[in-house]
């Protein structure tokens, strides 16, 4: 046997003097249990045993691709190969926030700790439902996210609250904090001041797709009277612009269309008298709530 063929690695950890013949160095390999005899009567060779510990292993591939029915196959874990960028379900994935192209969080994670190191920052223009800087701050990079819509920096807030808790600092620009840039973001875009205000209150804006034709509902917003009570419906209409006198009257009928136990409208100019008037003769919807929280800026 060739010296070339003694594994040099293994030998270094292992602190096999290189100068002693191929022979004692191969006792010190079998008693190290790095060689399996082939059994008695076999004319087969005796070969090395590898150890995943002590061996470099394989390169990271360029194709990543979850192949299922691979349990078991890597070393201290019963993952599946790749299972960590297994595409979401369709339904009832956990990691799944409503977001159509949303993405699993370890794929971002392997791009983000692959390209970076902890510290840096790592910035996604396009950022959508957050996956990437979800990644980033799972991995103790910096970031900074942007998207155009308040829907995508709402979805974004709750993300990181949910899975870093309190702990999670960061800062968010471009969304109003004071009347006149709620002002300026209406006149900029309607929609998006309509979903700003929307998630303001707490409710759910509707579906922007349908925002050709909202029928009078920018929003909704559900409750209950009671523990246990079935959910009961509020519905949030948002103006922007100049009021007219009869918005109230039409958020009354549009309640009422809705089936819905309380309509809100929201405002940036001040509402008249005769739309207040308005407003006292729809009744008023009993509840155990000692006090409701108070919008503010």
């Amino acid at each position: 046997m060739n010296k070339r063929a003694i594994p040099g690695t293994i030998s270094d950890e292992l602190g096999i003097d290189p100068e002693l013949s191929v022979q004692d160095r191969l006792d010190a390999l079998d008693a190290a249990g790095f060689i399996d005899h082939p059994p008695k009567g076999s004319k087969a060779m005796p070969t090395y045993r590898q150890y995943l510990d002590s061996s470099p292993g394989m390169t990271l591939q360029d194709i990543w691709a979850y192949q299922p029915h691979t349990k078991g196959v890597l070393w201290r874990t019963d993952d599946c190969i790749d299972q960590d960028v297994r595409w979401l379900l369709k339904q009832g994935d956990p990691e799944r926030l409503g977001y159509p192209t949303q993405k699993p969080v370890g794929l971002l994670r392997r791009i983000v700790e692959s390209s970076s190191d902890p510290g840096d920052v790592v910035l996604d223009p396009f950022c959508g439902c957050g996956t990437t800087v979800h990644a980033a701050q799972l991995l103790k990079r910096r970031w900074i996210g942007i998207d155009i819509t308040i829907h995508a920096i709402s979805l974004i807030e709750d993300r990181l609250r949910a899975a870093f808790g309190p702990a999670v600092r960061f800062v968010t620009r471009g969304v109003p904090t004071s009347i006149e840039e709620a002002e300026a973001l209406a006149n900029r875009n309607k929609f998006q001041f309509q979903s700003w205000a929307v998630y303001r209150l707490g409710g759910a804006p509707e579906d922007e797709a349908r925002k050709g034709a909202d029928r009078g509902v920018d929003g909704r917003l559900y409750f209950r009277l009671k523990d246990r009570d079935p959910f009961r419906q509020i519905i949030i209409s948002v103006k922007g612009g100049k009021l007219k006198a009869t918005d109230v009257r039409d958020l009354r009928g549009t309640a009422e269309r809705e089936r819905a136990d309380m309509g809100v409208l929201v405002s940036l100019q001040e509402p008249t008298r005769q739309m207040r008037a308005e407003a006292a003769t729809a009744g008023f919807l009993d509840s155990a709530w000692e006090s409701i929280p108070a919008f503010n800026w």
